[in-house]
């Protein structure tokens, strides 16, 4: 009998999450901003660190390794770098037909200095485009027979300073990230929905240490939470100065990352990695994230050959609801509000009532499972690297392509004082 007592009450239990996750998506965030759409407008500067699956947490090396872990950071001469990230267009992020094309466009991907104090502290700047999208059709149908578009989109910059210090077998570094989080929508018909045009910059930090034992090296990194504030506006039609605003207090989950780097010979390191990010906290409909992560690197002469993969699971997916004024629809097709519109008193059919739209959306599932490849061509004045990154399960995550350069400030300097550029070696 107790038994059943406590097959009922878990049935019981399963059926109240099932309900309370089937309700609608509440943002807490501007739209795209939210980490429902993180599998689509997520970057992966540096290409995945150049094609070892975004590993890096416990290695030491460049410029590129200083956003995964500060600690890593281990220049011997100032350094310069710079990578162009291209993004392909993701075909169906969402169901609805009228809604499935999202726009993901090329952009400079990371611009670095970096140069070592002394001999045991290093310091570096980093600019990285980590997140961008745009939504190309959202579609609110007009009475007439037309369709008006909107397009919001969402960018977040980092702008990176990193110190770090070594002590031998050890290492700690900290990274002091300046976010600017950039949202925008065109406003076509910005009576009915959000004007989202708003920014905000926000300050973390990312501590980070490093230990070496053997071939084997262990890395740790936190990157803490923040608070983002967002005042999105409205406009009542016809008149401008009728404004709404659409507060948001939003919180930008702490990340936490840990890895194993093994080096069994000089041209041969495998890296394992887990990272969690607590992406509930921004809003309750979300799971937690837990990354998993791969890479492999060989050295043969001057070149590097490199490949990993990536699990990185969905925060949401399911209903979700697109905001707009149910009160301005009402009023924009009123008789007052449409005689006030074409001045004669009626719409003489020349207003463009509009249809109550239906502003739930399906975000469908969207678990990635990536590979990442790449390779590296070093010589004493920089380096070059090529990597790409791509789903191999699903369309819908766009593919990513960098190319990578990297400068020796020194040597280049010296080069061109000398004219030893124009000798051959």
């Amino acid at each position: 009998m107790m038994k059943k007592y406590i097959l009922c009450l878990f049935s019981m239990m399963f059926f109240l999450l099932s309900v309370l996750r089937a309700e609608d998506y509440v943002y807490t965030a501007p739209e795209l901003m939210q980490s429902a759409y993180r599998s689509y407008s997520q970057n992966f500067p540096f290409a995945s660190l150049l094609g070892k699956g975004n590993t890096g947490v416990a290695e030491t090396g460049g410029l590129p390794l200083l956003n995964r872990n500060p600690a890593s950071l281990n220049l011997q001469a100032t350094s310069f770098n710079f990578g162009l990230l291209m993004k392909s267009n993701a075909e169906s992020l969402i169901k609805e037909e009228a809604n499935k094309n999202y726009k993901l466009n090329p952009l400079l991907g990371t611009v670095s200095l970096g140069f070592p104090l002394n001999d045991k502290m290093n310091f570096g700047v980093t600019y990285l485009e980590k997140k961008s999208i745009v939504m190309k059709s959202i579609k609110l149908h007009l009475k007439t027979g037309v369709n008006r578009l909107r397009e919001p989109e969402y960018t977040q910059q980092d702008i990176v300073m990193t110190l770090n210090y070594n002590f031998g077998k050890f290492k700690c570094g900290l990274n002091v990230i300046n976010e600017y989080h950039y949202v925008y929508s065109q406003r076509n018909y910005q009576d009915i929905w959000s004007n989202l045009k708003d920014k905000d910059t926000v300050f973390r930090f990312q501590p980070g240490i490093l230990y070496e034992y053997g071939n084997f090296s262990f890395g740790l990194t936190y990157k803490t939470e923040a608070k983002a504030k967002f005042n999105l506006l409205k406009w009542k039609p016809p008149h401008q100065e009728n404004i709404f605003e659409e507060k948001y207090n939003t919180t930008l989950p702490f990340e936490l990352a840990g890895g194993i780097n093994f080096k069994p010979s000089k041209t041969l390191s495998f890296n394992l990695e887990t990272e969690y990010i607590k992406t509930s906290d921004e809003n309750s409909a979300n799971d937690d994230l837990l990354n998993v992560k791969f890479g492999l690197e060989k050295e043969y002469k001057d070149f590097r050959f490199r490949i990993g993969y990536m699990r990185l699971p969905q925060a949401y997916s399911g209903k979700i609801t697109v905001p707009y004024h149910q009160e301005t629809l009402d009023e924009y097709n009123s008789d007052d509000e449409r005689e006030m519109n074409d001045g004669n008193g009626g719409n003489n059919g020349t207003s463009e009532d509009y249809d109550q739209p239906d502003p739930d959306l399906t975000i469908i599932e969207n678990n990635r499972q990536m590979l990442t490849c790449g390779f590296g061509y070093f010589h004493k004045y920089g380096d070059l690297n090529i990597a790409v990154a791509g789903d191999v399960k699903s369309k819908n995550t766009p593919a990513q392509f960098v190319m990578n350069f990297g400068f020796n400030l020194n040597k280049v300097k010296k080069a061109f004082a000398n004219k030893a550029w124009l000798k051959s070696d």
